[in-house]
């Protein structure tokens, strides 16, 4: 962040080629050739890190360590943390929502404008942005936490990727409409993000409002219900966020449709 953005087709930096290295480490995903075709497992997301650096980074350095310990994503840390054994000292990176790495990093104020900026910048291209950041221990501690790992780290940039709305999407939400079903956007992503998407789809409407977890956390059940109508995107949710959001249409009398693929969506579903 400190040198701006930069698209991968430029020269990437030795810190960028670096920042690139550890986005793709820090994953449970694969790509890899099998019989001239490329296999990928894994989240999409995770996916695009991975062959992103394998397009990218010419000089892999940090790949060869061995991966020891993990703390897996959660949606409540909002962050993913590997391990890895590096020369007899211990290389932790974590990867996330650029703001909560950013929070467990040690920074200036001057360094964190300037993710906000950038974070904000690639978020209103309806960018899916992540942060980076890790740092060096010399021994590991006898249980692993997010307290004791996730934090004292070193910011180490931003990464922005299209997630796009498949084609049929745009139609299918339209033929919705016209009989009468309202849609409304959940979304793990910046709320920035959420809305660009969002106006894409025709989602977001003229007078519609986007809010943030953080935002909704701060409205009381009367407030919620009061103006949940208002309401067509929500961002940053936490998993409990789902099922107040369902309720609340449910407390107005709505017929309420959810769709979801993570666990975390279980009891929003039922």
């Amino acid at each position: 962040y400190n040198n701006g953005l930069h698209d991968f087709e430029e020269e990437l930096s030795e810190e960028a080629s670096k920042m690139l290295e550890f986005f793709s480490i820090c994953t449970d995903a694969s790509s890899t050739i099998v019989d001239g075709v490329r296999k990928d497992i894994g989240d999409p997301t995770e996916v695009a890190l991975i062959v992103a650096c394998q397009n990218y980074v010419k000089k892999p350095v940090y790949s060869e360590f061995k991966r020891i310990e993990d703390l897996p994503f959660d949606s409540d840390r909002k962050m993913m943390t590997v391990i890895l054994d590096y020369n007899g000292k211990y290389l932790v990176i974590t990867k996330g929502a650029p703001d909560i790495v950013m929070s467990n990093s040690i920074h200036t104020t001057t360094e964190e404008q300037l993710m906000l900026d950038a974070n904000n910048k690639m978020a209103d291209k309806a960018l899916r942005v992540l942060g980076v950041a890790y740092k060096i221990i010399d021994t590991l501690p006898t249980e692993l936490t997010s307290a004791n790992v996730e934090t004292g780290l070193t910011f180490l940039g931003l990464v922005g990727m299209i997630d796009p709305a498949r084609p049929e999407v745009k139609e299918a939400i339209k033929v919705a409409s016209l009989a009468g079903i309202r849609t409304i956007m959940i979304t793990g992503d910046h709320v920035s993000t959420a809305k660009a998407i969002a106006k894409q789809l025709n989602i977001l409407r003229e007078g519609d409002i986007a809010l943030s977890s953080a935002e909704l956390k701060l409205l009381s059940d009367e407030e919620l219900y009061e103006n949940i109508e208002r309401y067509s995107v929500y961002a940053r949710v936490a998993p409990e966020d789902k099922v107040r959001i369902v309720k609340a249409w449910q407390s107005k009398g709505h017929v309420v449709a959810m769709t979801g693929d993570g666990v975390n969506d279980s009891p929003a579903l039922k």
